[in-house]
């Protein structure tokens, strides 16, 4: 390949479509990541604070990891597992865990 031929080649946009805009800088993405990290408790509470509720809960697969250490880290408390509760998409029953939020009596 000569070098002519090397330099029209365009960059890859590899995981892209034709059609989706360009990625922006990790420093943007890095800064939206630690907004969004510094206003999930606020969200998990708003019920609580701002419209009168006295329980906010969420409820996960068993296996998802990455949902259990995320309701964790915002201050849900695990209340319990429900054992063969739904069907997942391969129609198999799935263990759920409930995380909730409640309002101090």
């Amino acid at each position: 390949m000569t070098r002519a031929n090397t330099q029209m080649r365009r960059p890859s946009r590899q995981g892209q479509s034709r059609d989706a805009p360009p990625r922006p800088p990790a420093r943007i993405l890095r800064t939206e990541c630690l907004l969004i990290r510094a206003a999930r408790p606020a969200l998990a509470r708003h019920p609580l604070d701002a419209r009168g509720a006295t329980r906010v809960f969420l409820a996960t697969d068993e296996r998802n990891e990455r949902s259990r250490r995320l309701a964790e880290r915002t201050g849900f408390e695990h209340e319990g597992t429900l054992r063969q509760d739904r069907l997942d998409l391969q129609g198999r029953l799935r263990d759920t865990r409930v995380y909730a939020i409640v309002r101090p009596a």
